[in-house]
This record gives C-alpha cells, sequence and structure tokens, in this order.
C-alpha cells in the first residue's frame, strides 16, 4: 500500500495483518505503486518522480524529468509502467530493462497525450 501521509510503501498479509514498512526516507508522498518485473514501481505526487525499488525497499532508480508535474496513479504490464501525470493531463509511459537480479534501469518512452475531459 502506498502510505501518502507517511512517505512509506506499508506491506500487508492477505488476510490484512501488518507485515513491515518499506522504503522510508526514499519516498515524497507515494500515490501509485504497481509491481514489474519483480520490482516496485512508485509514483510520487510530491517528488514529481516515478521510484524503481527492489521488493525488499531497496531504491533502484530515479526518474524525475523536468515536464512531470504530480504523479497520480500508476500500473505496469509486460515490462512497461504508465504513470498519470495528474498537473500535464498525460500519461508517461516508461519502460523496465534489466533482470530482476540485476541493477534495473527506467527508461521514458514517451507520453501518451490524454482525451481532453468531457
Amino acid at each position: 500500500v502506498a502510505d501518502y501521509g507517511n512517505d512509506r510503501l506499508q506491506v500487508f498479509s492477505l488476510g490484512g495483518a501488518f507485515r513491515q514498512s518499506l522504503a522510508q526516507g526514499h519516498l515524497r508522498r507515494p500515490y501509485g505503486i504497481a509491481v514489474v518485473r519483480a520490482r516496485l514501481a512508485v509514483s510520487e505526487y510530491l517528488g514529481d518522480a516515478i521510484k524503481l525499488l527492489r521488493l525488499d525497499g531497496t531504491l533502484l532508480q530515479t526518474i524525475a524529468v523536468q515536464r512531470f508535474g504530480h504523479l497520480g496513479g500508476v500500473c505496469a504490464r509486460d515490462g512497461r509502467v504508465c504513470v498519470v501525470d495528474l498537473s500535464n493531463e498525460k500519461i508517461h509511459s516508461l519502460e523496465v530493462r534489466g533482470a530482476p537480479d540485476e541493477a534495473a534501469a527506467l527508461h521514458l518512452a514517451r507520453p501518451l497525450q490524454a482525451d481532453p475531459p468531457l
């Protein structure tokens, strides 16, 4: 769970029991979280960045692009991460490269223009 108010991730069992906190000191208002290629991709609302973490919470990489605004929800599939840019009304697409046991790299693929609001 992305614990927005406490700048950390919270891990719970399937039954709802608290297990542990992750990434304390590495996150600024985590908003969204997704698992991609055995890693965690976390969007930061205040950090205007995407963090790539090992499953134990160890920080692997930070992607902070000047054109990113406040980031929201994130989803992942087939090695690609998509994150909502709430400030700029865009969806950014990134690709995760590297095997799970190696240092990974997030690469900005391209921004996807969102449809105008109705």
